[in-house]
């Protein structure tokens, strides 16, 4: 019994381990040295000049997602949620955590990506689906003169604003 938990513990620590490599790059351009919570998260999935677009954060949560999913089911259990919840807490105490919003008892991808699509939404303000270094810093002022559409947050799917709406 005891070697059973042993096993099923280094698979979390494996586990938790892969889903912080899965994402290149690992550390966020030093654009982002003063960022913290998601917005730290976010900046993770910079490319060189230290923008994010939509597409390299969808990639780089669908790789996250998938190196915690252990059992392969599609969905993280509890006990597959709790190492990266613990890690969070330690290397980021603002970044928020994995909640199961449905109540379901597990999360799944919709779930998972909730908090980084509000702030992406909420940070990309003119709506171009990349957040430069200003606008990820909560420094970018979109066309009308003001900070970003904190109307918009929710873990639905994304439409352009570039038509004005």
């Amino acid at each position: 019994m005891d070697n059973k938990l042993i096993r099923a513990g280094a698979a979390l620590v494996v586990a938790w381990a892969a889903a912080g490599c899965a994402s290149e790059p690992q550390h966020p351009p030093r654009h982002y040295e003063k960022l913290t919570g998601l917005a730290l998260v976010l900046a993770r999935f910079a490319d060189s000049d230290g923008n994010v677009t939509r597409a390299a954060m969808e990639e780089g949560l669908r790789k996250d997602f998938d190196a915690a999913d252990l059992d392969h089911d599609g969905v993280l259990q509890p006990d597959e949620v709790r190492p990266l919840n613990d890690a969070r807490a330690a290397e980021n105490p603002p970044a928020p955590r994995i909640v199961d919003w449905n109540g379901n008892g597990v999360i799944d991808f919709k779930e998972y990506v909730v908090a980084p699509h509000a702030l992406f939404d909420q940070l990309d303000s003119d709506g171009d689906d990349v957040l430069t270094p200003d606008e990820l810093q909560g420094n970018g002022v979109g066309p009308s003169g003001g900070q970003g559409h904190s109307g918009r947050a929710s873990g639905g799917s994304h439409r352009s604003r570039r038509s004005g709406g």
